[in-house]
């Protein structure tokens, strides 16, 4: 069977009004070929083939979070640590078969900074996370690691998506002052230069379209897309449901039709939705 026919199988399966519950989980992610998804499940990394939703569990235990597929699909990042044992987060990457398990940073356990938040770079050979509140980035090995963005005062940092020709990130920058600011900031590689994305509006994550040119935005109801020259006319692709609920994670397959979020939140234990995605302009 074709990937092709694959996708179109999975467009007729889950084209429905409330999407497809996949089951328990949080924080998942599109593999790079669109067919499985990483999520984690009581603090473990799990991978599901959303078709026949057969999975499989990797082997590290713990307190675990923000799986990131290789873009290759052959390994994925994620944090690991918050516990009395081991107080702050340090970054692992593993083989999605279970095996070499590899840690990449090491922690400063004498102080609050944890390593948290890590994105594979789409040039396969760099991972950008969250030191303490800043944004820094490394090799896949580990090694030559530095800041790149300048945190603010207070401020925390975490990086959301490497633009496909690996000249922008887009991140937010959360506000300690005010838990509800969340503004999203597209840095430029380059010249370190920087700018605010839809500055009127809260953006909790973002990933960037095939093309480039657009930003899907996760507003906390709803996906919106936007073209990043000219920094706006934005349109609603996806409702987040139930409402009335603020959702925090999801990602978008790689032909951007599928989406697939959490409902998880305060004293709501999270389920995997996975639904198709539609245009329609946002109302005045």
């Amino acid at each position: 069977m074709t990937r092709a026919l694959n996708l179109l199988i999975l467009l007729l399966t889950f084209q429905t009004d409330q999407g497809s519950n996949l089951g328990p989980g949080v924080e998942p992610q599109f593999s790079p070929d669109g067919l499985t998804i990483a999520f984690m499940r009581d603090s473990q990394i799990w991978i599901m083939n959303i078709r026949t939703k057969v999975e499989s569990r990797l082997p590290p235990k713990g307190n675990i979070h923000n799986p990131s597929w290789s873009p290759d699909g052959n390994q994925i990042v994620f944090q690991s640590g918050g516990t009395d044992d081991v107080p702050n987060f340090s970054i692992y990457k593993i083989n999605k078969d279970g095996t070499h398990f590899t840690r990449l940073t090491n922690a400063d356990t004498g102080s609050r900074m944890s390593d948290q938040r890590p994105r594979w770079c789409r040039d396969g050979e760099h991972i950008v996370w969250t030191h303490g509140n800043q944004i820094w980035i490394m090799q896949t090995d580990g090694l030559n690691s530095r800041p790149l963005a300048s945190a603010a005062q207070g401020g925390y940092e975490y990086a959301c998506d490497l633009s496909p020709d690996g000249r922008f990130l887009a991140y937010v920058r959360r506000d300690d002052v005010s838990e509800d600011h969340y503004r999203l900031r597209i840095l430029s590689l380059g010249d370190s230069s920087e700018s605010v994305f839809l500055k009127d509006l809260t953006i909790l994550k973002a990933r960037w379209s095939n093309s480039g040119n657009f930003l899907y935005c996760n507003t906390g109801s709803q996906l919106i897309k936007a073209k990043v020259a000219g920094n706006g006319n934005p349109k609603v692709v996806y409702n987040f449901h139930p409402v009335g609920l603020e959702f925090r994670s999801f990602d978008i397959s790689p032909d951007q039709k599928l989406i697939v979020y959490d409902d998880s939140g305060p004293e709501r234990d999270g389920n995997l939705i996975l639904d198709t995605m539609g245009e329609s302009q946002i109302p005045n």
